[in-house]
């Protein structure tokens, strides 16, 4: 608080300073255009040798105002490189603020608020957003063999071939680790041509990169969702998704927009990575159920709701009775009897 006080006393007594400099200044010119009418006729006589010399009194005021007048331009020269000098410290800590360091692109902070803009801008000429979440590949294996330092330059390069892949008047962020997204505006009337530009960024990824004597080959992962109805292309990578809106009715905005990119991008992992998947509303209900799951399966073992069932083993040629297979049965007050077909996957 007092490091506050200290600054804003700081800037309102530099503001002061100013005041003070630029009216002595106002005052010495009009002073000086005062005592010049009178003085400087005189000191032109005076030199022509057609009277006497300037009143002394007259003279020195007419030098103390030429005096302050310079004091005030030279303080206007210092305080006009103070602003520019100012005003690129907070140019540079906006840009800081907002911009990866790495790459270059923006952060995760600043996509949000990116794509509200840009899905005004869009939505005011007719037009859609499409989201695309990317996450490399076992990425964590570049760095684990080759180290951070060539880890850092492969998201420099993916950086780079990502941003050469997009339109003009695109967002291209790096929201942490191997994440990156991308907003673009797009035609709704041709929804195809969100698959193209998965398509067009998992194979420019895709191209290797060379280090030293290592080349890498990088893939990823695409999740897409969009502020109009995407339709599918024949190819199938995810059926009709309608994400203009959310469960509630009301327009999609950045945060939103890239929730649901995010989880169609997990999606597109879990059906095999180096592909893209839409977003569709099932997925953010099997979400949900899943979190469900892993919320209950962790309250159900302290709570001893998971019970022992026991199976006969049976010699089918004999009769015999070989022994007992030991399964488990979740007996969920929520949701029942779950099968271990269920739960165990994601136990």
């Amino acid at each position: 608080m007092e490091r506050e006080t200290s600054k804003k006393n700081g800037r309102f007594g530099t503001a002061e300073r100013d005041l003070v400099a630029l009216g002595i200044a106002v005052a010495a010119i009009i002073m000086f255009v005062g005592t010049g009418s009178s003085v400087l006729p005189q000191i032109a006589r005076s030199w022509a040798g057609n009277g006497a010399g300037p009143d002394t009194m007259l003279a020195n005021a007419l030098i103390l105002n030429i005096a302050l007048i310079l004091f005030g331009w030279r303080r206007y020269v210092q305080l006009t490189l103070e602003i520019g000098e100012r005003r690129k410290a907070e140019e540079k800590a906006r840009r800081l603020a907002e911009t990866d360091p790495l790459t270059g692109t923006l952060n995760r902070r600043s996509i949000g608020p990116a794509t509200n803009i840009l899905i005004e801008e869009a939505k005011a000429d007719g037009q859609a957003v499409l989201f695309a979440m990317i996450d490399l590949d076992n990425f964590k294996l570049v760095n684990d063999l080759n180290g951070h330092k060539c880890g850092d330059h492969v998201l420099r390069v993916t950086a780079d071939r990502i941003r050469d892949s997009l339109p003009e008047g695109s967002l291209l962020s790096r929201l942490g680790g191997d994440e990156f997204a991308c907003a673009v505006r797009y035609d709704p009337a041709f929804p195809e041509e969100g698959e193209h530009l998965a398509l067009q960024l998992i194979d420019q990824v895709s191209r290797p990169i060379r280090i030293d004597d290592t080349t890498l080959e990088i893939t990823m992962s695409v999740g897409l969702a969009a502020t109009t109805p995407a339709k599918q292309g024949p190819g199938d990578q995810g059926d009709t998704s309608e994400t203009n809106a959310g469960e509630d009715g009301t327009e999609l905005d950045g945060e939103a927009l890239m929730h649901k990119a995010d989880i169609a991008m997990y999606h597109a992992k879990k059906r095999g990575r180096n592909g893209y998947f839409w977003f569709e509303p099932r997925l953010e209900i099997e979400l949900h159920y899943r979190n469900q799951l892993e919320a209950g399966i962790r309250r159900g073992i302290t709570l001893d709701e998971f019970v022992p069932y026991y199976e006969q083993q049976v010699d089918i040629v004999t009769g015999e009775l070989l022994g007992f297979e030991m399964l488990a049965r979740w007996h969920s007050p929520n949701l029942g009897v779950v099968s271990p077909e269920v739960f165990i996957p994601i136990a």
